[in-house]
């Protein structure tokens, strides 16, 4: 469901910014695939996620990096069989995308990865602080407690 709504998000973005069709189909791909690696960072107990131990040594973007590696690999090799163009530009820019989206070891560098970074990004803050409204003590308060994380109080209305 996240990813849906992060894909929707870069879709608008990349829209509103005229990315021609080409990069829209990279920004489209990278965005879905961004957190493939969660598929082996996670296993379900009793219907809650637990860190598996993949998860915690390599983290979600090693796991990303060698789970689309291998995907690559592969469809290289078909594509050099049936003797049909297999553009590594393409693959670079994907892969940077899901390198890049949190800017932990690589910064986003492509228009396509600058997208996904930020629609990221804004996301996480808007869930932060919507877990810090909900979470509040102060319910009868027209204000929450102060946020030291964002440095503000938030307006209840």
């Amino acid at each position: 469901v996240m990813t849906d709504h992060i894909t929707n998000a870069v879709i608008q973005t990349a829209n509103l910014n005229g990315l021609a069709n080409d990069e829209l189909a990279i920004a489209i791909t990278g965005s879905l695939l961004h957190r493939i690696g969660s598929i082996d960072a996670y296993s379900f107990v009793n219907c809650m996620p637990k860190q598996t131990k993949r998860g915690i040594l390599l983290g979600v973007n090693s796991l990303t990096f060698n789970k689309l590696s291998k995907v690559l690999q592969k469809a290289k090799k078909e594509a050099t069989e049936k003797e049909k163009t297999f553009d590594q530009n393409v693959v670079l820019k994907v892969l940077h995308m899901c390198l890049s989206y949190d800017s932990t070891n690589v910064k986003p560098c492509t228009k396509e990865a600058i997208i996904l970074f930020t629609t990221e990004k804004s996301h996480m803050a808007y869930i932060e602080s919507q877990e810090f409204i909900d979470n509040d003590r102060n319910v009868d308060e027209e204000f929450t407690a102060f946020d030291s994380t964002k440095g503000r109080r938030y307006y209840r209305g």
